[in-house]
């Protein structure tokens, strides 16, 4: 899609939401920095028009979420064996449902 923009092909893309374009807030920037350069309108359907520096800050903030969401807490359950202590961690304690022995 980046080649065609460049060369001119496409004049508008629609997205649904920013996070669709990337879930990295730098590379937001960079690709819209990138369209617009081009000559390029992107529309996101899910946000409003970043016409008024409301919208735009309202963008930039969905972008930063999506960054941010997508970076896992290290202390996040990580599938199914999530409940288990891991070895050797003094402070991993199993869930009161396992310590019951239910």
């Amino acid at each position: 899609m980046r080649d065609l923009i460049a060369e001119g092909v496409i004049a508008r893309v629609l997205m649904y939401d920013p996070d669709r374009l990337s879930h990295n807030y730098a590379y937001q920037v960079l690709l819209l920095e990138e369209f617009a350069r081009h000559g390029t309108e992107v529309v996101f359907l899910k946000a409003p028009p970043a016409d008024t520096p409301e919208h735009k800050l309202l963008l930039q903030f969905k972008g930063m979420i999506a960054d941010m969401s997508e970076r896992k807490s290290p202390n996040a359950p990580e599938g199914a064996n999530a409940t288990e202590p891991k070895p050797g961690c003094p402070m991993c304690f199993p869930p009161l449902r396992m310590a019951i022995g239910m």
